[in-house]
């Protein structure tokens, strides 16, 4: 049973507003950013105690130097989908059938101008596709609360890569089980989710999106794969 009732307004969610899903990668890049920028704070104020680590050469004043380390794997982690971004550009995922249904086929093409130009010049590249529902919850035992992001149900596959002069680009459709939940609307502490990640080893940069999907119990639209 659904948890949250899908009303006609759905579209308004979570960038669901047409069925070219745009990837959650901008929101990925923030979090990163805030995390290595709070960590530089600290990491400045240990800079200076660098230099009188190495002249002493005091085993326990290594510890200093995690900060900086930790800096560096924070930036390195953050610049990467900087990097990704402006290769490859604005890649969509666009939904057929749109939106998904829970127990149907969740379907659809993996396509951007930049990211065509690329798959045209790497045609051997071997993508694969991973699509997820996903329960993220808090609990509580005493005074301490966690947090938990479990993969309910996943499916992997190889999407299709089609070339063409015009757009080239990946088309993929994967069969879901009937009793999966479908996406919440309301994403608070408890909310159920559905995420494609795509994924291709190339040359330079890595390709890396995710996707926030619009996947229902019943059928709200057109529920046909074109």
């Amino acid at each position: 049973m659904q948890s949250s009732a899908i009303t006609s307004d759905w579209k308004s969610y979570h960038g669901w507003a047409n069925k070219k899903i745009r990837s959650s990668v901008q929101g990925g890049m923030l979090v990163r950013w805030i995390m290595a920028i709070g960590w530089a704070f600290p990491t400045a104020l240990t800079l200076p105690l660098i230099s009188l680590v190495i002249e002493e050469r005091n085993p326990a004043g290594v510890l200093v130097l995690i900060f900086p380390l930790v800096a560096v794997i924070l930036f390195y982690r953050a610049l990467s989908p900087v990097i990704g971004e402006a290769r490859f550009g604005q890649v969509v995922f666009e939904m057929s059938p749109y939106p998904g249904i829970v127990g149907g086929q969740i379907g659809g093409k993996i396509k951007g101008p930049l990211f065509s130009k690329i798959i045209q010049a790497q045609p051997n590249t071997k993508f694969r596709a991973s699509l997820c529902c996903m329960h993220f919850y808090t609990s509580r035992v005493g005074s301490d609360e966690t947090t938990h992001n479990d993969t309910i149900w996943s499916k992997s596959i190889e999407p299709t890569v089609i070339l063409d002069a015009n757009e080239s680009c990946l088309a993929l459709s994967i069969d879901t089980p009937e009793k999966l939940r479908g996406a919440d609307l309301n994403r608070n502490f408890n909310h159920y989710y559905w995420q494609l990640t795509v994924r291709g080893e190339m040359r330079g940069v890595d390709f890396v999106r995710q996707y926030n999907l619009p996947v229902f119990k019943t059928a709200i639209e057109d529920s046909k794969v074109a």
